[in-house]
């Protein structure tokens, strides 16, 4: 499981958003072609400017990515970035 953590949260104590590897899989290689990286193992910074390419990579998906979807689309009217923290 990859843990989503508020970009605020320097500690790590409390994330926002557990998602499963595969759904950051299917991110990952699609961000990959627009020159975006996630780190699937490591820890990742997302910024405002990438959720809205996170969201059309998920766009269509399966149960998983769009529970994530629909987090994106809330925490998106936030404009603020998230820390994904690999497995």
């Amino acid at each position: 499981m990859i843990e989503i953590y508020d970009i605020s949260d320097h500690k790590r104590e409390d994330p926002i958003f557990i998602l499963k590897l595969g759904v950051l899989e299917r991110i990952h290689f699609e961000l990959h072609n627009k020159g975006v990286m996630i780190d699937l193992y490591g820890t990742s910074r997302v910024y405002p400017s990438h959720i809205g390419l996170i969201m059309n990579a998920l766009e269509n998906g399966n149960k998983d990515e769009i529970e994530f979807y629909n987090f994106l689309t809330r925490y998106k009217k936030e404009d603020k970035g998230f820390i994904i923290e690999g497995d």
